[in-house]
């Protein structure tokens, strides 16, 4: 399904673009993974675009990757916080463009 295995656990990732029919995902390994590593394994793994949950078919989507011990990965969307995402982003632009218009003023 990807193209490196992702360890046994639940892993948090993020839809970060699509290349034709594959969607290519940032996925953040586990929390025990983190804390034996003292900080966060951040990598590439693809995906088919029709394995991710209809909802989660567009960029910045987060989704969750439960991998069991078989290496077998389910993916379910989270809507909460893709959202509070893009809120985050769209505050943050925000400000930056408050600061840019303030400066040419």
């Amino acid at each position: 399904m990807g193209d490196d295995t992702l360890p046994e656990g639940t892993h948090s990732a993020v839809v970060d673009r699509f290349e034709g029919d594959t969607a290519v995902l940032e996925v953040t390994v586990g929390e025990e993974r983190r804390q034996s590593t003292g900080g966060d394994d951040l990598r590439q793994w693809t995906v088919a675009r029709e394995t991710l949950p209809t909802a989660a078919r567009h960029q910045d989507a987060v989704v969750t990757l439960a991998v069991d011990g078989t290496g077998q990965v389910e993916i379910a969307y989270d809507e909460t916080t893709t959202t509070e995402r893009t809120e985050a982003m769209q505050d943050r632009f925000d400000r930056l463009s408050r600061r840019l218009d303030e400066d040419d003023g």
